[in-house]
């Protein structure tokens, strides 16, 4: 039992430790090449995320409320301007008893000295299939072993019949 924990917890680890996707930092005018097609995350001096993403959905500001959405950017003079999206609740009730909601944007300018890192999740192809190799390699390391206990069936001969 404890070969098949380990046999799971061992690959488990290695994901963690590998994974398939790695930061991969870029200057703010590489940002162009990347977007729309790429999600690009900056980072402030204050700790503010802001991720610039094409398709920002009510969804996506729900369940990361510590990140900040923005749909657009355009950069003039060291200074990036970005299109935030944010969510409003009404006192209008909605038809299932929620408050209704709904999307609203403004733009925020951040000073090229006040950010800490822009960069992308990039899929990184060597990690990933060392991460594959890895895995096969245990998963037959540990079915070569045994399970269960011995089969031997050798006994002593100690001369007393």
């Amino acid at each position: 039992m404890k070969r098949y924990i380990s046999a799971i917890l061992i690959p488990c680890l290695l994901l963690q430790l590998s994974g398939c996707y790695s930061s991969e930092y870029i200057y703010k005018d590489e940002i162009e090449l990347y977007y729309p097609e790429e999600v690009i995350t900056i980072k402030t001096i204050d700790k503010i995320e802001f991720v610039i993403k094409k398709d920002v959905t009510l969804k996506d500001i729900e369940d990361h409320s510590t990140i900040t959405f923005c749909s657009e950017y355009e950069i003039d003079n060291d200074t990036l301007y970005l299109l935030r999206k944010g969510v409003v609740f009404s006192n209008q009730i909605n038809s299932n008893g929620s408050k209704a909601r709904r999307v609203v944007t403004d733009t925020v300018a951040i000073p090229s000295h006040l950010v800490t890192s822009i960069s992308r999740q990039k899929f990184n192809w060597w990690t990933t299939s060392l991460l594959i190799v890895s895995i096969i390699a245990i998963v037959l390391f540990a079915s070569t072993f045994e399970y269960g206990g011995s089969n031997n069936t050798t006994t002593l001969d100690t001369g007393w019949y």
